[in-house]
């Protein structure tokens, strides 16, 4: 499962990305706003759990098993914080 680029960065502090690059998807994906700074209060930022959490992953994994073996999924970011 993959996400097109929206940061400058593929997690916060992490390896570089440009916009529209092809990265790994992790739980808090790039969005047309960065939310990636938004954490809970007892995140524990030393195992990764930055940001806010969207269901776009959790419903890929969820069609993942359904899909053919060579098939992939590429989440396109288009989110806005409040849109929804």
């Amino acid at each position: 499962i993959k996400q097109l680029a929206r940061r400058s960065t593929v997690t916060p502090g992490g390896a570089a990305c440009a916009y529209n690059d092809i990265i790994p998807a992790d739980h808090c994906l790039h969005d047309v706003q960065d939310v990636s700074n938004l954490n809970h209060p007892k995140s524990d930022l030393n195992k990764g759990q930055y940001g806010c959490v969207g269901h776009a992953l959790h419903v890929a994994k969820k069609l993942l098993p359904f899909m053919p073996a060579r098939a992939g999924i590429l989440l396109v970011p288009c989110g806005r914080g409040d849109s929804g």
